[in-house]
């Protein structure tokens, strides 16, 4: 889950969402949120009911990539 309204980093935002879809494809669901409220931890993400604050890309592909190894 991924706060698509976020102003403290939209740009970064959007681009994270397109490498997700592009490294992932139907493999994972993002599902967009209104707030998270973590503007001084963004971005933030939830990962399977897991709080992830101040997450760049390779450390959310590896998190992705540890959960869809470990099913």
């Amino acid at each position: 889950m991924v706060c698509t309204t976020c102003t403290a980093c939209p740009n970064y935002l959007e681009w994270l969402l397109a490498q997700l879809r592009a490294d992932y494809g139907n493999t994972i669901q993002i599902e967009p949120s209104e707030c998270l409220a973590a503007c001084d931890a963004a971005p933030a993400v939830f990962l399977n009911d897991t709080y992830y604050p101040r997450i760049d890309l390779s450390n959310l592909s590896a998190l992705i990539d540890a959960e869809l190894n470990a099913l």
